[in-house]
């Protein structure tokens, strides 16, 4: 049983206070009557951070151990949906209320990284928690029941996380595992210990393997912090942001010091920062499926029509070029997230070859006004000629970014163009601050992390829109030594990315991604040519490229519209890099995908095999069926082509 204290008079002045403190500053303590005995209890000296704080996480301690909260997305879901997702928690983590917490704070995040356009969407929260096929067993979904009659209390704690958003655990920490089955190791650095050793359990060191060569992760509590070996451990593959010691200290003022120009003035104003705040699900779900970060959709909302719905011009509230919106319309939701994804997907498409800020700023100069005149105003400020064209002196991009584009320090030679057909430069610039600042200011950015800042939460694959380069680039060569399971470097940050971001689970997935199925659905999310290529299945893939053709007997359909049918087996000179290479699904003998990748002029293909091998290019191409040894045919390849 686990240990209950009762409450003291010390804790109970604790919560006296901060009762007074938040109902002083900003109304209601969050947390019920039950939760606050239960943290007493506990000897928990707890407070509520969505209440108190403006911090992106919260340290809470006090007691036996180290209890902590994280603010996240609520969901509101009925009482059947809550008991559902409770019995299916019971079934994994039912230690106690603590694990049980923990569990419904995983269930938010795990949701939530796989898919960061439905972030609030509560029936679609629900709907991937109890789904077969996702990161939850088969055997553990089919515990879902919407008239579960379990313990009162654990369907009490599992509903506050999911009303309040307040988690026991940091958006990164998407895993945890039963220790017990026998092929599960534990490391301390290379150092395999006794699992059953909990004080070998330590966080960001320990190293829990689900089984031998399969899935590594990093420990980082157990489901209940405060009782090593209270349920399951739970860990992380993407390390949290920040450390937990620091968060309460210098969380707020970490978020304010991004907000602060070159001579200290503060860039964004806090009512224009509550606006951005409560847009973010616009902003996130604009940039869904490319490698914008959401900062930059809310930068180019605030400089465009300073946050406004109403559109200032034909262009609309993003500025979008090519838009032919109303001008002085009000935009619905659904008009304005129109809006927002065609400015995200333009945006991605003028990042080039570039990462990092560089790729920000590159986007934001071909978007605005790519003039020549501001590139050679950046050769006149001693910009290099890489970093002109990057939009360096373009005050669309770069205003106010320091004392040199600084209108007000510098009027001799730093000015702006009137219209896009301007020939002379008007100076001084313009007092607004450069879209890019703005983008900076709201935490966007980090040249170490590619194009987006840690646990942003947004897309950031390599969205070069080139299948035949990342086909390529992202699989083993001829001649290049590896263990057939063994995934390129390459090919793991990018299955990692995309099951990160919205894609299929890659644990679930044979050990190194071996299977050809995942690599094309990795390949096409990663490069941002389709962000909803699917898996798994060879029959998931007929049925999104050519829908009821594999139910016809593969003679009648309706194509994607998105996609060319090239036919079967066509000429190998009608077959073009990127294409994707389809096999008929036979009494599931048959049936495989493939890429064709072009090197040097020479058209090969890249695939990975369902427990055979990882991705590899090869540099023959291969369209023909074939008969297996059992004497099943297999058919030739059907060619689909991306639009």
């Amino acid at each position: 049983m686990h240990k209950r204290f009762r409450r003291s008079l010390l804790v109970a002045a604790y919560f006296a206070l901060a009762m007074l403190l938040c109902l002083h500053s900003s109304g209601v303590f969050a947390l019920s009557d039950a939760t606050l005995d239960r943290y007493a209890e506990k000897g928990i000296a707890f407070y509520d951070p969505s209440e108190c704080v403006t911090s992106s996480k919260a340290m809470v301690s006090g007691g036996n151990g180290q209890t902590e909260s994280w603010p996240g997305t609520k969901y509101e879901l009925t009482e059947g949906q809550t008991r559902g997702l409770a019995a299916i928690a019971n079934g994994e983590n039912n230690y106690n209320v603590d694990t049980m917490r923990t569990e419904a704070s995983q269930m938010a995040n795990l949701f939530e990284q796989n898919h960061s356009d439905q972030i609030g969407d509560a029936n679609a929260f629900v709907n991937y928690i109890k789904t077969p096929g996702g990161w939850y067993s088969d055997n553990t979904v089919a515990k879902y029941d919407e008239s579960w009659n379990g313990n009162e209390d654990y369907i009490a704690a599992v509903s506050e996380v999911w009303s309040t958003g307040i988690r026991t655990i940091p958006p990164e920490v998407t895993q945890h595992w039963d220790i017990d089955y026998p092929t599960t190791h534990v490391y301390v650095g290379d150092q395999e210990v006794d699992k059953s050793d909990y004080s070998k359990y330590v966080r960001g060191q320990t190293i829990i393997e689900e089984s031998a060569g399969g899935t590594r992760w990093t420990f980082y509590t157990w489901g209940d912090p405060s009782t090593p070996g209270g349920g399951d451990p739970f860990g992380y593959e993407r390390e949290p942001t920040g450390s937990v010691e620091q968060a309460a200290a210098d969380g707020e003022a970490a978020e304010k010091d991004t907000n602060l120009d070159y001579a200290a003035n503060q860039i964004i104003p806090d009512d224009k920062l509550k606006t951005i705040e409560e847009n973010k699900k616009l902003y996130v779900s604009g940039v869904a499926g490319t490698k914008v970060p959401w900062q930059l959709l809310a930068a180019l909302h605030l400089r465009t029509s300073d946050l406004s719905m109403e559109n200032p011009d034909k262009y609309g509230i993003f500025y979008v070029p090519g838009l032919e919106a109303e001008k002085g319309h009000e935009n619905t939701y659904d008009e304005a997230l129109e809006q927002a994804k065609k400015a995200a997907k333009e945006l991605s498409n003028h990042m080039g070859i570039y990462t990092g800020d560089s790729a920000i700023k590159a986007a934001l100069f071909k978007y605005d006004n790519p003039s020549e005149i501001y590139i050679a105003q950046a050769r006149d400020l001693n910009y290099s000629e890489v970093e002109a064209e990057q939009g360096e002196g373009s005050p669309y991009v770069m205003n106010r970014y320091d004392a040199v584009r600084d209108p007000s320090k510098n009027d001799a030679t730093w000015g702006y163009l009137e219209t896009i057909d301007s020939t002379e430069l008007i100076k001084p610039a313009y007092e607004d601050y450069g879209v890019f600042v703005l983008y900076k200011a709201l935490g966007g950015g980090d040249d170490k992390t590619g194009i987006c800042g840690p646990n942003n939460g947004v897309a950031n694959g390599n969205g070069n829109m080139d299948i035949n380069k990342t086909a390529y680039e992202i699989a083993w060569k001829p001649g290049e030594s590896h263990s057939p399971m063994s995934p390129p470097a390459a090919y793991k940050t990018a299955y990692e990315w995309v099951s990160a971001n919205g894609g299929y689970d890659y644990k679930r997935i044979p050990s190194g991604g071996s299977s050809c199925d995942f690599f094309v659905h990795v390949v096409y999310r990663y490069t941002g040519i389709d962000p909803t290529f699917p898996c798994c299945g060879i029959s998931t893939a007929w049925d999104y490229l050519y829908p009821g053709f594999r139910a016809s007997g593969y003679t009648s359909g309706t194509l994607n519209p998105n996609y060319e049918y090239i036919g079967k087996e066509p000429d190998v000179s009608l077959v073009r890099p990127g294409d994707i290479l389809l096999q008929e699904l036979i009494d599931w003998e048959c049936g495989h995908i493939k890429i064709a990748v072009e090197v040097d002029g020479q058209l090969g293909e890249a695939q990975a095999s369902n427990n055979e091998h990882s991705a590899e290019y090869s540099k023959s191409i291969v369209l023909h069926g074939r008969t297996k040894d059992n004497g099943i045919v297999c058919s030739a390849y059907h060619v689909f082509r991306h639009k």
